[in-house]
């Protein structure tokens, strides 16, 4: 999905997650399927929770970038979910656990910082415009 062609006088690969962006809905929903694929390999092979979040999080970046037109399928070109998630099996089978436990546990423990201070600040925000609306109503 990641690595597919080559493009020519480039050491630039390209694979077919970048090409089914292109179709706007049958495209993503084709991509994301199959990069779920590697997820259920890891639930087989029992990765950990914190690995397979990281796995996730991979897959779900993708997606991301690739709701974006144009930019998103040429974005899509350098992020190389699949592959990064292949890696991490690969590494996991050949005996490297704790270190990819850790780093996963780290970066799963940063996007849960990040999401309940974007949450705090969401609900901050509400709180703030309610409030102000509140005070406009009553006078």
């Amino acid at each position: 999905m990641d690595e597919f062609l080559r493009i020519p006088g480039t050491n630039i690969r390209l694979g077919l997650d970048p090409i089914l962006g292109l179709f706007p809905v049958a495209g993503g929903l084709l991509s994301s399927s199959v990069s779920l694929v590697t997820m259920i390999e890891g639930v087989r092979l029992r990765l950990p929770i914190s690995v397979l979040a990281r796995m996730g999080a991979n897959i779900f970046f993708n997606e991301v970038l690739d709701a974006i037109p144009v930019a998103g399928d040429f974005a899509s070109i350098f992020f190389r979910s699949n592959t990064r998630n292949l890696a991490l099996i690969n590494r996991w089978k050949s005996g490297e656990q704790a270190g990819i436990k850790r780093s996963s546990r780290l970066l799963l423990a940063g996007f849960l910082i990040l999401f309940f201070l974007l949450l705090g600040g969401w609900f901050f925000l509400w709180f703030t415009v309610l409030r102000w609306i509140w005070h406009r109503i009553t006078g």
